[in-house]
């Protein structure tokens, strides 16, 4: 007999053993919120002066509780539904990914806490650019994952689009430690799907655009910052190629 637990039960198990060092245990930990959740201590958690009712510091707890517990879920169900939208679209408008890229990052900074802030920003013009679907989405991973998890203070990742005439930019930066290349890092780099990510989104761009499209990766060493920035034709709802020569026809 297999005694042993599916695997979508324990990454569920192991999820929610996340969920409690992330967000509650630091509540618990708040003021003097350690007495509610000391079994001996019952007194905390019940007024016995008035008929044995909960106190309602207690229940003003449990419904933080409840309501960090919900915004975690509606985060998480967001990314699954715009993961869900996108898997059988190539195009989508900017603003969507800009959406979905906010989701995303609110899961990363409520696992990150105060190791990671985020801000995006997007002329409105360029907001209703179409780009590749999840093209954003690869590099801002690539971003937490590379960048944010690897900083010991605060991490800081910034996405900016513009447009500037036909041409849509798109800025993603962050503060992590860059692009100094090691041994140890080439490893990394290739167990983690790095190298991946970026190689398809490259290839994404050249299947579309030719070279009218290009992904580049740069350091600013003196600001402490990480670019990886995304230039392409501005595509509009009415115009979604299929492939270079249609961008170039």
């Amino acid at each position: 007999m297999d005694f042993n637990l599916p695997a979508d039960l324990t990454a569920y198990l192991d999820e929610l053993d996340r969920f409690i060092a992330r967000e509650i245990k630091p509540l618990e930990e708040a003021d003097d919120n350690i007495r509610f959740f000391d079994h001996r201590r019952e007194w905390a958690r019940t007024d016995f002066e008035n008929g044995g009712l909960p106190r309602r510091e207690w229940e003003e707890l449990l419904a933080e509780a409840r309501r960090r517990a919900d915004r975690a879920v509606e985060q998480l169900s967001e990314v699954f539904r715009h993961t869900l939208r996108r898997s059988d679209n190539e195009w989508a408008p900017l603003d969507q990914e800009l959406a979905f890229a906010a989701a995303y990052l609110d899961v990363e900074e409520a696992r990150f806490g105060t190791r990671l802030r985020y801000s995006i920003e997007a002329d409105p013009a360029a907001r209703r650019a179409h780009v590749p679907a999840m093209l954003v989405h690869t590099l801002i991973e690539n971003a937490v994952k590379h960048g944010i998890a690897q900083v010991r203070g605060h991490g800081t990742l910034d996405v900016v689009a513009t447009l500037s005439g036909d041409r849509l930019t798109i800025d993603i930066r962050d503060n992590g430690p860059g692009l100094r290349e090691t041994p140890e890092r080439a490893a990394f780099a290739r167990r983690t799907g790095e190298q991946f990510g970026l190689r398809s989104v490259r290839d994404r761009l050249r299947g579309h655009f030719g070279d009218a499209a290009r992904i580049t990766l740069s350091r600013d060493e003196a600001r402490g910052l990480t670019l990886a920035r995304i230039e392409m034709p501005f595509v509009g709802p009415e115009h979604r190629p299929a492939a270079a020569a249609e961008a170039t026809a």
